[in-house]
């Protein structure tokens, strides 16, 4: 097990870190960020400076950010605060369009932007917003389902989930009345067949499985299972879809790691393969980083994030925050920033992990090179 300091600590913040999301295109690598004051913030990490920034109206916590994109391959970023208020913001403007791949007509190779682009407007401008439902503290969930459609997923105060296509926006709803309030939710999109699943954690200490996507289109949920996970609520949850494994936090103290034994995709027959005590902190949020070297990074209450591989060994201490870690995610593939801390004009790419903290302040974490956890 490792303990390594961050690579980079953003400062400035005036409020605790309460969501965080990468947002990157053509032109930059970004991270945006909500406080629980309402202010939205977006750091260039190629110069770590804010280069935009949004304040809700009445000051109300943002509790979820999501990017995502259309079929122009615009860079959208879906924001959701405490006001039951949801708000999409195109950013493409900031950084760039979104790259094409396997279902436009070509790809590009390296990710970055092309030679033509259409005229952009001068600064962000809000496309979409629109007055949720009584929002619980469950933070936004979103997936690609296929093409360059997208799902939302959000809780309700009345403990309802519910779910919404990106540019529909109509909502479906599902209640679970036995297993109380909802605390958490994961999805899970099956690029195959259009079909997507979300995982639903509540304080009863069980996590149900619905469909809620059928080949593209919006369906009533259809629950597909349900366990008993825990003797306290399920209060985070994070899927790998490479190695088709579950994990959950609980307020137990207990992450646990089910795999999915079923033969195919879409058939699910969970098993519990490790159950790991957490030294008496419960986790807060859980980020899986993708690949042959698959590996999950929870958020815990002691100040401290935690790497783990997929199987749960401990690999890594994040120590960098002087207050509970809240908001945890990684970074896809870098193209416009070097990871390089002596030589920034070389261009060494990877993988970033960012934390937000009641700290206000965010660490950036570079982790997933060919020096480090691969």
């Amino acid at each position: 097990m490792t303990t390594i300091p961050p690579w980079l600590t953003l400062t400035g913040a005036n409020g605790s870190v309460t969501a965080c999301e990468f947002v990157q295109g053509g032109k930059r690598d970004c991270l945006v960020v909500g406080l629980d004051n309402g202010l939205v913030l977006c750091w260039d990490l190629a110069t770590k400076k804010v280069i935009w920034q949004q304040k809700e109206r009445r000051g109300n916590k943002v509790q979820g950010i999501k990017t995502f994109s259309n079929n122009k391959r615009e860079t959208l970023v879906g924001i959701m605060t405490r006001n039951d208020m949801f708000q999409v913001y195109n950013l493409t403007n900031v950084v760039g369009k979104q790259p094409k791949c396997e279902f436009d007509e070509q790809t590009t190779a390296n990710g970055k932007e092309e030679e033509e682009e259409e005229e952009m407007i001068v600064f962000p401008a809000m496309e979409f917003e629109m007055k949720m439902r009584s929002l619980s503290f469950c933070p936004l969930v979103c997936t690609r389902v296929w093409d360059r459609t997208y799902c939302f997923g959000y809780a309700s105060s009345e403990n309802e989930f519910a779910t919404m296509l990106g540019g529909e926006w109509k909502i479906q709803t599902v209640k679970n009345e036995p297993c109380g309030m909802v605390m958490t939710a994961e999805m899970l999109s099956i690029q195959k067949s259009g079909n997507t699943f979300v995982f639903v954690g509540y304080e009863s200490g069980h996590v149900s499985l619905f469909e809620i996507v059928n080949k593209g289109l919006l369906i009533e949920p259809k629950k597909v299972l349900e366990m008993k996970v825990s003797e306290g609520p399920v209060v985070s949850l994070g899927y790998s879809t490479t190695k088709n494994t579950l994990i959950v936090g609980a307020a137990d103290n207990k992450l646990r790691i089910f795999k999915n034994k079923g033969e195919s995709e879409e058939e699910f027959d969970f098993g519990l393969v490790k159950e790991i005590e957490t030294e008496d902190v419960m986790v807060s949020q859980i980020s899986v980083r993708e690949g042959a070297a698959c590996n999950f990074a929870s958020a815990f209450g002691d100040n401290i994030t935690r790497v783990y591989s997929h199987k749960g060994r401990l690999l890594a201490h994040l120590e960098g925050h002087a207050d509970s870690v809240v908001s945890i995610c990684h970074s896809k593939p870098l193209h416009h920033v070097s990871l390089s801390v002596i030589e920034t004009r070389t261009h060494i790419p990877g993988i970033l992990l960012a934390t937000g903290s009641k700290d206000c302040t965010v660490c950036l974490w570079s982790l997933y090179n060919d020096n480090f956890l691969g």
